[in-house]
């Protein structure tokens, strides 16, 4: 699945796992995200975050975004349901739904050692 691109850039396709659920956060992590991007396949990176964050709105246009994907964990209040990513089996739910992408590395930007079951879970 982690075929390289004909352009031959040996660098890995990376995940980048955005915690947090809200948008000042996301932007406080731009410039970690664009460094982790310059050091990533084609310079860019796919960041996993909470649709909370507005991250397609703040990020999602930048060169260094390849694409955004939702971390459906904590959704609005207002939406009244659970997330499909929430809890242990949401997280190894979340890996999983990741493995047809390919990623070579996922970057955890969390202080929550259970993020790494994502990993795992897509094969990372």
């Amino acid at each position: 699945m982690n075929k390289r691109p004909a352009s031959g850039d040996q660098r890995p396709r990376t995940a980048v796992l955005h915690q947090w659920v809200g948008m000042g956060d996301l932007v406080w992590h731009a410039p970690y995200i664009r460094r982790i991007a310059e050091t990533s396949r084609d310079g860019q990176v796919s960041v996993i975050a909470s649709p909370t964050t507005f991250a397609r709105e703040l990020i999602g246009h930048e060169p260094c975004v390849r694409e955004i994907i939702d971390f459906d964990r904590h959704p609005r209040r207002e939406e009244g349901r659970r997330g499909r990513h929430r809890g242990t089996l949401g997280l190894w739910r979340m890996g999983r739904e990741l493995r047809d992408y390919g990623f070579d590395r996922i970057i955890l930007l969390t202080n929550h050692t259970n993020r790494s079951i994502v990993a795992v879970a897509a094969g990372i």
